[in-house]
């Protein structure tokens, strides 16, 4: 019996243990000063953080009502940092020798003069209170909540009228107007210049081992007032102490002794060189910003001839310059570079591409035009041009036949059935969506000849709602890229999509469509290659839900588009100067060859077919200037190490360049376009395979044959 009641004890003691409320760890702030002001009072005020634990960091801001208060000056706590006395007062702290604050920490005390008038309010309140706390082996900043103060400014009270007659009093004599000191020097710190009444502004140097600055003033009239403000002293900074000294007339004087302190030695500046983010005036940034991506492109109409870019840094104690952006070149890249400096000196640099349109018409580039009814007037003039209509003048009328329909500013991407269907009418004609973070382009005569669609959106997406669900099932949480299209269905045809990226120039990536319907992977493109700048193209004729990624997703269904992935270099040829700035001299070199004469065998075969349908001309790209000379006696002086084998019925052309890359002008431009037209009729049967990778050799392989 005597066991069952000391286990029943026992059992009733852990009860009560387990139940017992653990302590919550719960911080505060408070501001705390008189409760009642008058105009001319200097008040104090103080700014304390309670309830917190092994906090070792602080930051915040206080604000006050400037039109009531002027901020006389601030005495911090240890280790706590301010930017000045004008509101909002910015304070950071933090501890570096690895102990933490008290619970219970002074922030600071500032010290206002009541400037406001009876009847008005004096405000002030802390805003955006953090402190660091360790919590387990882990180290997190929490909120603190915040505190105000605030306060009516009273009248001063009526004299007292007296209650019998008194004599008329004598007149006193008018108040002393000097404002002066006698004196002034610290205990801890020598002033220059030497002292003198009429000299108001005094210099003083001090070691890290000085806090404040101890004052020692001595006023001319000994019935002023002398107040010594802002003493304390900033490291590794200058500060600001004032010295004012009131006459008993009402008026003051200020003498300032600006003291710079040496910093903390043990102090270790801060190596945060990160944005926060990236604002512009105008256009899209692509990618979307991420404080780890340095590199990105945003694409405007000929419109705009400059761009305001701002970027704010992480650290307070970091600043950003910011150059480029005003006057940006028509048809060219422009640069906006960004650099934000840690406290510790260390740079890191963000760059911006750019683009500006070219103006209307203009050789064989692509006629930039803005909106629905800007494509559709192109389509009139094209039509009448094959027409051979003539003008008011009575010249005939031309037309480009690169049409590009800029919808970047627009807020709708939609882009209607007649456009296509007008497309469809010129089979030579190309057709360039630009949304801003990406390009289709289509070829009329890839147009389907029902149009089962009112309208298309082309709305451009750097997410998906099926993100998560695609990333786990393709094992990739968070190396690929995932996007979509506003649009979900088949488009009008095949086009070629030119998507701006984040990956390295000449990485291979597999791109996937994913299908909640069915919740199946089909696969769009394999091993597609990144060019410069992270651009990448790859050919479909759906727009849905993608996830670009190494990976190799078992059991995706592979969708048509994977053979016909080479039509992206003879789809995009044309808009190559208008897509991508650059080019190697040997795929230059390698067109004139054919211009020229090389041949290419013919296929043979069904199964060197198929092979074929992958050999087609891959897009020429790379980081150099695109060159381009108007014969193959030019061309052939600026290759280096051209060599020429012959094997047997097959011909392998194996061509290894080494040139300076020049300026591409108008005239060699259009010249380009020229040959590859001419390419295009001669070898109209004939498809090739190009690998042109940076600083590799560029090899022309003949069809059915494998490369050695």
């Amino acid at each position: 019996m005597k066991r069952k009641r000391i286990l029943s004890a026992i059992i009733i003691i852990i009860f009560l243990l387990v139940m017992m409320p653990l302590p919550v760890f719960a911080a505060s702030s408070s501001l705390s000063g008189p409760s009642t002001v008058q105009k001319g009072d200097v008040i104090t005020v103080a700014f304390v953080i309670s309830g917190m634990n092994e906090a070792y960091g602080i930051q915040g801001s206080v604000q006050y009502s400037s039109d009531t208060l002027t901020c006389e000056g601030v005495s911090p706590g240890g280790s706590v940092n301010y930017n000045g006395t004008t509101s909002p007062i910015r304070f950071v702290a933090e501890k570096s020798d690895g102990t933490f604050y008290p619970s219970s920490f002074q922030v600071a005390t500032m010290r206002f003069t009541v400037k406001g008038n009876a009847g008005s309010t004096i405000s002030i309140s802390t805003n955006g209170v953090m402190i660091s706390v360790k919590d387990g082996e882990n180290y997190v900043d929490q909120a603190v909540s915040g505190a105000s103060y605030s306060r009516t400014i009273t009248a001063p009270p009526p004299p007292s009228t007296p209650t019998t007659p008194s004599a008329p009093s004598t007149p006193s004599a008018p108040k002393s107007t000097n404002a002066d000191l006698a004196s002034l020097t610290a205990t801890n710190a020598q002033i220059v210049p030497s002292f003198s009444a009429s000299t108001t502004a005094y210099r003083a140097s001090v070691g890290f081992e000085v806090s404040s600055l101890n004052i020692s003033a001595r006023a001319a009239d000994s019935n002023a007032k002398v107040a010594v403000y802002n003493n304390s002293l900033q490291a590794g900074g200058t500060t600001d102490v004032r010295v004012v000294v009131t006459a008993p007339a009402g008026n003051s004087k200020t003498y300032v002794i600006k003291t710079t302190r040496e910093a903390d030695p043990n102090y270790v500046a801060s190596g945060n060189n990160y944005i926060t983010g990236i604002t512009i005036d105008k256009g899209i940034l692509s990618p979307p910003f991420h404080r780890d991506i340095t590199h990105y492109v945003i694409w405007l109409p000929y419109e705009s001839e400059s761009i305001a870019v701002s970027a704010t840094a992480e650290d307070p104690r970091a600043t950003v310059e910011i150059t480029g952006g005003e006057s940006l070149i028509a048809g060219a890249d422009n640069m906006v570079n960004i650099v934000c400096t840690g406290e510790n000196g260390l740079k890191k640099e963000y760059s911006i591409v750019v683009k500006r349109a070219s103006p209307l018409g203009g050789g064989d580039k692509a006629v930039n035009l803005v909106g629905v009814d800007g494509a559709m007037a192109q389509f009139e003039r094209l039509a009448a041009a094959k027409s051979g209509k003539t003008d008011d003048n009575g010249e005939k009328i031309t037309a480009n036949k690169d049409i590009l329909l800029d919808l970047s500013n627009s807020a709708s991407k939609q882009v209607p059935r007649a456009i296509f269907e007008e497309l469809q009418k010129h089979s030579d004609a190309t057709l360039t969506i630009n949304v801003g973070y990406a390009k289709i382009v289509f070829r009329g005569k890839d147009i389907k000849t029902t149009l089962d669609k009112e309208y298309y959106d082309f709305a451009y997406f750097s997410s998906s709602e099926y993100e998560n669900i695609m990333r786990q099932q393709a094992k990739d949480e968070t190396d690929g890229m995932v996007f979509s299209f506003a649009h979900n269905d088949n488009l009008p045809g095949y086009a070629t999509f030119y998507l701006m990226t984040n990956f390295v120039q000449g990485e291979k990536y597999n791109l996937y469509k994913y299908r909640l319907e069915d919740e199946k992977f089909y696969l769009i493109a394999k091993n597609v290659s990144i060019g410069p700048g992270g651009l990448m193209a790859y050919y479909n004729d759906t727009c849905s839900d993608y996830i670009l990624t190494k990976q190799v997703i078992e059991g995706a269904v592979r969708y048509d588009s994977v053979s016909k992935q080479g039509k992206v270099a003879s789809v995009g040829r044309g808009l190559t100067s208008n897509i991508l700035i650059t080019t190697w001299v040997a795929g230059i070199g390698l067109i004139l060859g054919f211009v020229f004469g090389i041949a290419i065998p013919k296929r043979k075969g069904k199964k060197q077919a198929e092979t074929g349908k992958q050999n087609l001309l891959q897009p020429v790209i790379t980081a150099g200037k695109q060159v381009l000379k108007k014969d193959e006696k030019k061309a052939d002086s600026k290759l280096v190490g051209l060599e020429v084998k012959t094997q047997n019925k097959a011909t392998a052309t194996k061509v290894q360049e080494k040139t300076d890359s020049v300026e591409l002008n108008k005239e060699v431009d259009k010249e380009f376009h020229s040959l590859l037209k001419e390419t295009d009729k001669k070898f109209q049967e004939e498809e090739i395979k190009l690998i042109n990778q940076s600083d590799e050799i560029v090899k022309v392989v003949p069809l059915g044959e494998e490369e050695k």
